[in-house]
């Protein structure tokens, strides 16, 4: 099985509703094999999709509020103005949303240790 293509990007998006959003959008043309969640800096779904739908799966993520900059822009924008793919093995991708933090991170504050605490 051939590897389609890695697409990343960031949004500003309520992480929630873009994680379920991002799985609704592959789900139609695709289906998903994985899934990674990076606390809540990063999604990571991976997914298989015939060849003749990819052109229906970049219209689908380019409708997700995510910026796709560099090799997954241009990988989007040239997929979704090709036509059908003649070939029949399932191809696999993978799509990493980075989530830009509109909140202030929250860090619990580090306990110090006595140095003798490992000779107890």
């Amino acid at each position: 099985m051939e590897h389609a293509v890695r697409l990343e990007g960031y949004t500003r998006a309520e992480r929630h509703a873009m994680t379920v959003a991002a799985a609704d959008a592959i789900d139609v043309y695709g289906w998903l094999t994985d899934f990674k969640q990076f606390s809540s800096i990063a999604i990571v779904l991976h997914f298989e999709i015939s060849p003749q739908h990819l052109g229906d799966l970049a219209t689908s993520i380019r409708s997700l509020d995510v910026t796709f900059t560099g090799p997954s822009g241009r990988w989007l924008d040239e997929i979704g103005n090709r036509g059908p793919s003649e070939a029949d093995e399932p191809m696999q991708g993978s799509l990493v949303i980075h989530f830009i933090q509109t909140e202030a991170r929250v860090e619990a504050p580090l306990k110090v240790l006595p140095d003798n605490f490992m000779h107890r």
